[in-house]
This record gives structure tokens, sequence and C-alpha cells, in this order.
């Protein structure tokens, strides 16, 4: 069963990010206190822990890798299950995929080096459809 095995809030551009057990996750506007939601496409940063443990391993200095930041951290669940476009239910909440992929940074040594990272090709965007409450050890269901 894939599930939520992390939430993570960043509630100011220069605060730390933290772990929390729960968060109300907003229509139109994703995880409530996070500085990084708001309108648009990329309201919520998905993960899934098999990626982040990837990124974790990579010895190159990427320069994203400390700097990214998901807002949901999810296990047991393809990656095939993730493409754009495709809807998840969340804890209480309803969310679409609309974005796969983040774009990589030039200065970055592991695109000077002509190579790929994890994030480029694992980071997923999400947009909150219906609201409602994820909290840790929630199921992540594709619908």
């Amino acid at each position: 069963m894939a599930h939520v095995s992390g939430i993570f809030i960043k509630e100011t551009k220069d605060g730390l990010r933290r772990e929390i057990e729960e968060g109300m996750f907003l229509e139109n506007h994703g995880l409530e206190g996070d500085f990084n939601s708001g309108e648009g496409p990329r309201q919520v940063c998905l993960l899934r822990r098999e990626d982040r443990a990837e990124v974790e391993k990579d010895d190159r200095d990427g320069l994203c890798f400390p700097r990214f930041l998901e807002t949901i951290q999810i296990e047991g669940l393809d990656s095939e299950a993730l493409e754009k476009g495709s809807w998840l239910r969340i804890g209480d909440t309803i969310m679409k995929v609309t974005v796969t992929g983040k774009k990589c940074w030039p200065e970055c040594e592991i695109i000077r080096a002509k190579s790929t990272c994890a994030l480029a090709k694992s980071a997923r965007f999400l947009a909150v459809l219906e609201s409602g409450r994820v909290r840790k050890g929630d199921e992540v269901t594709p619908i």
C-alpha cells in the first residue's frame, strides 16, 4: 500500500523546513502556512521516498540537492502512477499531477558534467483539487 511517509513545511523564505505529522491542504493553494504554497500549477511538491534516497546517496554537488524541498514524501507508489494529468487521493484530499520533473540550473555541477540528476526526472508538482487534511501514514491512491 502506498502511503505518506513525510509532510514538510517551510513557513518563511529564510526559515528552516520542518517535518509535521499532519497538514491542511487547501484547494487551489497547497499546504496551509507553507511559504511555497499558492495559486498555479506548483502548489505542492511531491517526491517518492525512494527518489529522495537516490538524491541523498549521490555524492555530486547538485545545486538543488540542499534547496529542493518536497511538501509531501510518499512511499510505495510506482512513478508511472505519477505522470502528468494523474489524479491522486492523498489522505482526505484529491490532487492532480501538473508538472513532472524540475528545471535544472546551467551552473549546476551535474549539468555542466552533461549528466542528469534524480530531481530532474522524479520531482512532481501537484495542484490541490479538493481541500482536506493529510497525515503521515495516510494512504495514497491513484484515481
